[in-house]
């Protein structure tokens, strides 16, 4: 019984992961985002965004913290500023901040025109 689940299952998510790895199946996402069938982009409340935000900034966080700790990552210079507490560099916490909010704000521009 178990055997015929495990096939059954692992034919299920093949497919769905070829249905998702297309590329035509992504410009259809991208551009149905893009689209007027995406009003959220173009309404955005603050608390979204903030907590888009927060998501973002744990995420990087918790990434630095893992490759600079470990064997397997990566080192900053001297000149690099560490956040104070948690020891991770600004320019990736800034760059978080800077890009996705210039992203979003260049996404609703050109949805608004």
């Amino acid at each position: 019984m178990r055997p015929a689940i495990l096939v059954l299952l692992k034919r299920h998510v093949a497919a769905v992961l070829q249905r998702w790895a297309t590329p035509e199946s992504w410009w259809e996402r991208i551009s149905a985002l893009l689209s007027a069938a995406a009003p959220w982009l173009l309404a955005w409340p603050v608390s979204r965004f903030i907590a888009y935000l927060i998501i973002g900034l744990s995420v990087t966080a918790a990434i630095e913290m893992l490759a600079v700790r470990s064997d397997w990552g990566w080192t900053y210079s001297q000149a690099m500023p560490l956040m104070p507490i948690i020891n991770i560099g600004a320019v990736p916490v800034a760059m978080w901040i800077v890009v996705p909010t210039a992203a979003l704000w260049m996404t609703r521009r050109m949805g608004a025109n």
